[in-house]
């Protein structure tokens, strides 16, 4: 398979893995951490249709 070709015709089912760890703000700062990022929000969407083209409408 070629995923990322220009020319390429199909889909492989594939898995993956890695871990975000999530702590509150105060309690970081509290303790010295290096804050790297802050979340301020989140979406998600999907119809379950189709695994490759979620709908847009959810």
């Amino acid at each position: 398979s070629r995923a990322y070709d220009k020319d390429r015709d199909g889909f492989v089912i594939t898995g993956g893995g890695g871990i975000v760890i999530l702590e509150e703000l105060e309690h970081a700062k509290a303790r010295g951490a290096k804050i790297y990022a802050e979340i301020v929000g989140y979406g998600a969407t999907a119809d379950g249709a189709d695994m490759v083209a979620p709908s847009g409408e959810g």
